[in-house]
């Protein structure tokens, strides 16, 4: 049991006798009676489930998580609580400071993402509340007004990397435990927002840019899946092999993965011409591909492509060049195996699914034996390719005298290989 004492001058001790047998006191200065007897109440619950070595009531833990440095290390001195490692009073938007000024990996792009959490954290707690002082309750609320304010994968994200940061907390004992555990942030990709756009649609929004530097930038994010800017800004000219059609492209946002960021990626029939026009137009020495383009921010370049697709007699979608390179993954995944689609556009099998993989009307056609009125660009160029091959395997027969000339022998069974196509030029 526990006792309050009160001396001539009005201030209040708690004494009880601990584990060891030795009696313990807590100084608590002048305060009212109702406020000291609270104070034992607790100090009691604490010295039992100290005693029988047991976890505390659910109310006394939270009793604890709102108490004040002060008291709290009174009772930590008499050994009822462990220490607490840091200031619980610290303040959510304090402690959100010191995590993102902490992630030194952490790119701007994703400072910037981890703020505007903070700032509807802050909306909708108010700025001085504190870590300790958030509680299941409140993070459950906070989910709800997420999802009610915002869409569905930014209240997904939003949730995620809160939850991120109370699981710091937790470890840094500013608090004794994740009020956001138990909430599943819920998917993060908007399949509402997904839109696929035809390579004849491009093709007009590329006719309608300004000049040569926004048709190649146009048709890099639609025909080689860049991600704008931040691809574009390290694409250079030695990264662009106009003789094996190759393209090697640097992704900031996958250096610390095993391919350290890097990828090769196929140059399309579509994307070829604007790459030599753009090597022709660049000036003499300059080593970046879009020069000026590259470094501007990617609201300055949203602006800009909605107007040329605006002039391209098109209604702006929304993912202005996200929706780009979906549609190339689109085009990958309809012509090549899904690891081969993943490793040239740079991502995952689960990301494609997810964020970019989309069912279109030429997938009902097909599945229905009607004709699509509008092919994917990877289909164009593949028909188009057996189109031009067909072609010139008739234009070119092949004579009857050169065959008289061959010496025909059967083949070992290691020598059997498998022969697609044989196109032999006249002699």
């Amino acid at each position: 049991m526990a006792s309050i004492s009160t001396d001539k001058n009005g201030n209040r001790t708690i004494q009880f006798v601990a584990g060891d047998g030795k009696r313990r006191s807590i100084r608590l200065g002048k305060m009212p009676k109702k406020i000291a007897e609270t104070i034992r109440v607790r100090v009691e619950y604490l010295n039992s489930a100290k005693l029988s070595n047991t976890s505390l009531d659910p109310e006394t833990a939270a009793w604890i998580a709102k108490v004040g440095d002060e008291l709290y290390g009174k009772l930590a001195a008499v050994g009822l609580i462990a220490e607490r490692g840091r200031s619980a009073s610290v303040t959510l938007v304090g402690y959100w400071e010191e995590f993102v000024a902490g992630k030194k990996t952490m790119k701007p792009r994703s400072v910037v993402a981890m703020n505007q959490v903070c700032d509807r954290a802050v909306r909708f707690f108010g700025a001085g509340k504190t870590v300790a002082d958030l509680s299941p309750g409140d993070a459950e609320r906070f989910a709800d007004w997420l999802r009610g304010e915002y869409a569905q994968a930014t209240a997904a994200r939003s949730l995620k990397r809160i939850k991120q940061l109370f699981a710091r907390a937790v470890k840094d004992k500013v608090t004794d435990a994740n009020p956001f555990d138990g909430i599943r942030p819920g998917g993060m990709a908007n399949v509402a927002r997904l839109q696929y756009i035809p390579a004849t649609d491009i093709a007009k929004v590329i006719e309608s840019a300004r000049n040569w530097e926004w048709r190649v930038v146009i048709a890099l994010a639609r025909f080689a899946g860049l991600r704008v800017p931040s691809e574009l800004v390290a694409l250079t000219w030695d990264d662009v092999n106009l003789a094996t059609n190759r393209l090697v492209v640097h992704s900031p946002k996958l250096e610390k993965s095993s391919t350290g960021g890097v990828r090769v990626v196929p140059i399309l029939p579509e994307l070829l011409p604007y790459l030599r026009d753009a090597h022709e137009a660049v000036p003499d020495g300059e080593k970046l591909v879009a020069p000026t383009l590259g470094k501007a921010l990617n609201g300055n370049l949203r602006t800009e492509m909605r107007r040329a697709i605006k002039r391209a007699g098109l209604v702006p979608w929304q993912r202005t060049f996200q929706n780009l390179r979906s549609s190339f993954v689109i085009d990958l995944h309809e012509q090549f195996p899904a690891h081969v689609a993943s490793r040239w556009a740079g991502h995952t099998d689960k990301t494609a699914l997810a964020h970019y993989l989309d069912v279109l009307d030429s997938h009902f056609d097909r599945a229905s034996g009607q004709k699509s009125g509008a092919q994917s660009g990877a289909v164009a160029v593949q028909n188009a390719v057996q189109t031009v091959s067909d072609a010139k395997s008739q234009e070119m027969p092949i004579p009857s005298e050169v065959f008289e000339r061959c010496t025909v022998r059967p083949l070992e069974s290691s020598q059997v290989i498998t022969l697609q196509r044989l196109i032999v030029a006249p002699t």
